[in-house]
């Protein structure tokens, strides 16, 4: 005999409170916070709960990174569907979702970087989309162009996340559209 309907929801709604606590533990307080008993204690959860979702803090670091990558490119894909030139369509996309990106997933982004260092699974993840999403700005822009307005989008995201060079709204407003001025191929 199955699970009924609302075991099912309940077994989902306690993995999403578990990546929810995973997330917030990682963008706080720090990859090194993220341990499967703090996850668990963060969530209201048994840490044999957590262990029925995720087997390891690295497949908890691999769900967190596939929901962070699964936001960054429903975003992606939103700003690309509402932008009506298809020339230099995706790196336009990418320029605004890198610029508008939600800031607990940038801190979130930051902690999946500081894992990646220590886990070529999760850093091979990364690579092979950040290439597949260079292939596609490629396809449709300049080659060039396209690969140095994406170099300075993932700065723009790099210094959003880590407040490195901090830009009040109208300044941010003002690179994002130099930037998608030069998107014009």
């Amino acid at each position: 005999m199955g699970l009924s309907p609302a075991q099912i929801k309940k077994a989902a709604d306690l993995k999403q409170s578990l990546l929810a606590a995973a997330a917030q533990i990682a963008a706080q307080q720090g990859i090194q916070a993220l341990t499967l008993e703090a996850v668990a204690k963060q969530a209201g959860a048994s840490k044999g709960a957590l262990l029925h979702h995720f087997s390891s803090k690295a497949d908890l670091l691999d769900a967190l990174m596939t929901d962070l990558l699964d936001h960054f490119k429903a975003d992606l894909e939103r700003y690309a569907a509402a932008d009506l030139n298809p020339r230099g369509r995706r790196v336009r996309a990418a320029i605004y979702a890198s610029a508008y990106f939600e800031q607990d997933k940038n801190r979130l982004g930051v902690a999946i970087a500081a894992a990646m260092q220590f886990d070529p699974t999760l850093l091979n993840r990364w690579r092979e989309l950040a290439a597949q999403w260079l292939d596609e700005d490629l396809a449709e822009a300049d080659p060039v162009k396209a690969s140095i307005l994406r170099l300075v989008t993932n700065g723009l995201w790099a210094s959003e996340t880590f407040g490195l060079y901090p830009m009040d709204v109208q300044q941010r407003a003002a690179v994002v559209e130099r930037l998608l001025a030069m998107t014009r191929f």
